[in-house]
């Protein structure tokens, strides 16, 4: 083992002259977004449906797919564990018994937004490098351009920060290593991106039930989401208020007892007025409602315990 050992020994290097090369196991949404990004710096692929495996072999027709990690014959610098959370550590402690001294010196990588670095465990104990870094992006699994501009945010030994730097930025991403603050806090950090991307669809949802409802399409609500978004992107980027309108922000009691007559005995009034709480709080806390106004309107857009179940 000793010559095979020593070429795959070599340091990692994200110069313009010598790319690392990498292994991907997990092939879901963010998974498919790396391998086309990495283009030829990728040296192999690990999925385990027999089915995906033989559509990544169309995808990818010069790059070994395998459907499990004992099938893998070569090594490669950096490997990205792309699995679901609850599998990061079963995935590493199976990588480690398999592979783990034929990796030695080299890097693993998960991109768990919620767990730190002790996932990895297993791995560290070989002698592999650990990496927890997470891209803070929504993905669909077809676009690498979402990788684009994006922040990472990274947990690793202070040793190893310039290497998984460069990798980032040559995804063209923007490397953000942890607080520690951050750090304590790390679910509360997912939970943001949860927020900022998941409950954002969710709301276009919402909004796409009630347009039926109302019997109007996409040419109605095209244009105001896009809008709230950029408005509320602006403010963001500088530290200003939200940009909060409408009938709560304007503590508007009469359009509100017309939004409640006609939505509270459907299946709709649940999520408009967990939302209307929610943005009156908002209102309130910002000083764009008063105390007295704030009573009014929460009222107004309190839950009917006896409503429809929204389904």
């Amino acid at each position: 083992m000793s010559a095979i050992y020593h070429l795959f020994d070599m340091s990692i290097s994200t110069s313009s002259h010598t790319l690392p090369s990498i292994g991907i196991i997990g092939a879901g949404k963010l998974g498919s977004a790396l391998s086309l990004a990495f283009g030829k710096q990728l040296q192999w692929i690990v999925c385990h449906s027999v089915i995906q495996a033989e559509e990544l072999r169309n995808s990818f027709p010069d790059i070994p797919i395998y459907t499990s990690i004992g099938q893998i014959s070569s090594t490669c610098d950096v490997v990205f564990l792309t699995v679901p959370d609850g599998k990061i550590k079963e995935t590493a402690k199976n990588f480690s018994i398999t592979l783990g001294h034929t990796f030695h010196g080299k890097m693993i990588v998960h991109c768990s937004g919620a767990l730190g670095l002790d996932e990895l465990n297993s791995c560290r104990e070989l002698g592999i490098k650990t990496i927890a870094s997470h891209p803070y992006q929504t993905f669909t699994g077809k676009d690498s351009t979402a990788l684009k501009g994006i922040a990472w945010g990274i947990e690793c030994e202070k040793e190893d920060e310039d290497s998984i730097n460069s990798l980032v930025t040559s995804l063209g991403g923007i490397p953000v290593i942890l607080s520690a603050a951050t750090k304590a806090n790390k679910a509360v950090y997912h939970a943001s991106a949860v927020v900022a991307s998941n409950f954002v669809t969710m709301l276009v949802e919402v909004a796409r039930e009630f347009a039926a409802k109302a019997d109007i399409n996409d040419v109605f609500l095209a244009p105001i989401i896009r809008r709230a978004v950029e408005n509320s992107l602006e403010a963001l980027h500088l530290d200003a208020p939200l940009p909060l309108t409408g009938p709560i922000a304007r503590a508007d009691i009469t359009t509100l007892e017309l939004h409640r007559k006609a939505l509270v005995n459907t299946p709709l009034w649940e999520l408009y007025s967990i939302l209307s709480r929610a943005t009156a709080i908002t209102a309130f806390r910002n000083d764009i409602i008063t105390a007295e106004e704030y009573e009014l309107v929460k009222n107004v857009v309190k839950e009917q315990r006896n409503s429809n179940n929204y389904s």
